[in-house]
């Protein structure tokens, strides 16, 4: 089954890189420095970095993220886990899920 592909546009969102199961709830708690470790440790256990956007996007706040091609963008984003952080990337919905295809160099630490 062929899932539909709709760019939704260039977008810069706030937020924080998360990885899929920390955003499921498995960590407890899910802030603070335990939980940067763990989601460190998922991600480089090949879990999928997610992005928690502090607003909704297209009725979600919860976006995969990849590199610009579609790839994974896991490594470069272990320093930016579990903090504020400010980004822009394409944004596309792929069924009933949202894609953030990034490029790492555009990744801002908020104060």
């Amino acid at each position: 089954m062929d899932v539909e592909i709709e760019p939704l546009g260039r977008w810069k969102l706030q937020g924080e890189v998360c990885d899929g199961k920390c955003l499921g709830g498995a960590m407890k708690p899910g802030t603070g420095l335990s939980h940067r470790a763990c989601a460190n440790l998922c991600l480089l256990g090949d879990v999928a970095p997610v992005f928690v956007s502090a607003g909704a996007i297209e009725g979600s706040e919860f976006l995969l993220m990849t590199d610009p091609d579609g790839a994974a963008v896991t490594k470069a984003l272990l320093d930016y886990t579990a903090i504020f952080v400010e980004i822009e990337g394409d944004v596309e919905r792929h069924g009933n899920m949202l894609v953030f295809k990034i490029a790492p160099d555009t990744i801002e630490v908020m104060q």
